[in-house]
């Protein structure tokens, strides 16, 4: 078992080197130097005087189709992209979600769950565990990597009977590890209720955060699931090669050997010619709809919200009974209320003295009488609020 974490660990790292490497250009190279030669013999055919065949061809160099063609793809380029970034931006949405309802659920459990024995706070660390896993088992399932021995998952579902690694020479595939997981977790939930550790309005609580974690990794399955309708893409690509078939003929009897250089630039997407969009946006919007995976600069960076959650388990799980016991807490060297305006809070606290005192040294005669009560709380608040009237 070492050794296939080990394994693991190889493959995860050598992702981890590739997607540092992996960008746009990598992907179109091939296109943008097909669309670069096309130019170029373009150029020769209608330049060179000795095969300058399309040139005695009359070919237009009417700009009508280009500007058709430039239409058509903003429209299509536009679309491409708005969806591939909601796809992106709504599994940035669900993760961080999904961080907000494992930091609540470990939260209570750690905290509110009774643990008099050692058992049951072995079984809280456990569950931490779980959470833990849950959410790198969501990232490798998005990654369709459904093995269970990855060096993040196997060591902290061990303690499960299915999940022992006795048992795990049977090399099951679960595809729906995380669901897996959730039973578990739902599990703990019932039985610390049924020993009464925690009462009805907890329990409750705590399976609502946990349908909400199990709802979330619905979603992300959904984004995964669901890439953009392939109509869309065939119809782009086609319109594209048109755009590049085409855009030769329309400027090489204007900038005759310049149109070499400004094609090929215009497939990269830094300038362009007839101000239209290429296949370089094309190719960002492919990367970025399926925004799972190891690619470091369109893909979303799920190991390292992972390694966060298991940062906040450690710290959590490091904090003992006494640091939950409010009677242990210290008296504190700053007090909330001195960031109020201090004018008006000693202001209030002398009101508060001056009138304790002041009745006090009233006549036992006149403190059944309450007009003269009155009278004195109203001279000391006038004497009170003079100051702050000359102030002002």
């Amino acid at each position: 078992m070492e050794t296939s974490n080990i394994e693991k660990e190889e493959k995860s790292s050598e992702f981890t080197s590739k997607k540092e490497f992996q960008s746009v250009i990598g992907s179109i190279w091939f296109s943008t130097t097909f669309f670069t030669l096309w130019s170029t013999l373009v150029c020769v055919f209608f330049i060179v005087p000795s095969v300058n065949f399309l040139q005695k061809l009359n070919v237009p160099d009417s700009s009508l189709l280009l500007s058709v063609l430039s239409l058509v793809l903003g429209l299509l380029l536009v679309f491409r992209t708005n969806t591939a970034y909601d796809r992106f931006w709504e599994g940035r949405k669900l993760f961080s979600q999904l961080h907000t309802l494992i930091r609540n659920l470990s939260r209570m459990i750690w905290i509110n769950v009774n643990s008099e024995l050692s058992d049951e706070e072995f079984e809280k660390m456990c569950v931490l565990n779980l959470l833990y896993s849950f959410s790198t088992s969501i990232k490798h399932n998005l990654r369709s990597e459904f093995e269970l021995n990855w060096p993040d998952i196997a060591p902290y579902i061990s303690h499960l009977p299915e999940f022992t690694y006795s048992n795990q020479k049977k090399k099951k595939v679960h595809k729906n590890l995380p669901l897996e997981i959730s039973f578990h977790i739902a599990a703990f939930i019932k039985q610390i209720r049924q020993t009464e550790r925690i009462d009805t309005v907890l329990q409750s609580s705590m399976i609502s955060m946990l349908n909400s974690m199990v709802e979330v990794f619905t979603s992300l399955e959904r984004i995964k699931n669901s890439p953009i309708p392939a109509s869309y893409s065939t119809h782009l690509k086609h319109a594209l090669i048109l755009y590049f078939f085409s855009l030769p003929f329309q400027a090489v009897g204007i900038l005759r050997w310049l149109t070499i250089p400004l094609t090929m630039k215009g497939k990269f997407g830094f300038t362009n010619l007839r101000k239209s969009l290429c296949l370089g946006i094309e190719a960002i919007g492919h990367q970025v709809e399926n925004p799972f995976g190891y690619v470091e600069n369109s893909d979303l960076n799920i190991d390292s919200f992972c390694d966060e959650i298991k940062a906040e388990l450690i710290i959590l799980s490091q904090r003992g009974s006494g640091i939950q016991n409010p009677q242990n807490w210290e008296v504190p060297k700053e007090i909330v209320s001195k960031n109020f305006d201090s004018e008006v809070w000693i202001g209030i606290s002398e009101v508060v003295e001056t009138v304790r005192t002041s009745t006090s040294q009233i006549s036992m005669s006149k403190i059944g009488s309450e007009e003269a009560l009155e009278d004195k709380l109203l001279e000391v608040e006038a004497k009170t609020l003079e100051p702050e009237a000359k102030t002002i």
